[in-house]
């Protein structure tokens, strides 16, 4: 999933406030705000977009993740299309 990018610009990704503490997945801290008291959400690129923070590139031609080694756990979890060769609309 290196063209598209269209997940980690429409939705925002939120995870377990613990993903952030060493032994975790390591998320950087600075790159995340507290949606509630065991959550917390990559920010977006500006007020009013859901475009993560870390997304890197041109949405539709090159795109790739700036904290992929660091990812949360909805990054991790989320099989792109055609990815294992089947089609995840």
């Amino acid at each position: 999933c290196q063209s598209c990018g269209a997940c980690c610009s429409i939705y925002r990704v939120a995870f377990d406030a613990a993903e952030v503490l060493p032994g975790s997945f390591k998320v950087p801290r600075d790159l995340a705000f507290r949606v509630d008291s065991k959550t917390l959400a990559l920010k977006t690129t500006r007020p009013g977009s859901q475009r993560c923070v870390a997304l890197t590139g041109h949405i539709g031609k090159n795109v790739s993740c700036g904290i992929y080694l660091n990812r949360p756990s909805p990054c991790r979890n989320f099989t792109a299309s055609f990815e294992d060769g089947l089609h995840h609309p």
